[in-house]
């Protein structure tokens, strides 16, 4: 049995559920509506206005799933 999941949100918890169902050998893919890259964080901090995004959104980068398959839309994000 294999796994899809999804989180609208992509609430840091819903990682951590991708993760373990991976783990288990389960997981087939996952989505989520924003994934970003090292490269878009790195910018977002150059630009002194733009920190507090990138914290936001460094929570939602997770190093141990950035290679396993993601659906994403036509603009390389990821789609719900």
């Amino acid at each position: 049995m294999t796994v899809l999941f999804s989180h609208p949100r992509g609430s840091p918890f819903s990682y951590n559920t991708a993760l373990a169902h991976f783990e288990a050998r389960r997981l087939e893919a996952f989505s989520v509506p924003l994934m970003p890259s090292l490269m878009t964080l790195q910018f977002l901090e150059s630009v002194s206005s733009l920190r507090p995004m990138a914290q936001r959104f460094g929570r939602r980068r997770f190093p141990a799933l950035r290679l396993h398959p993601k659906f994403r839309d036509a603009w390389g994000r990821c789609a719900v």
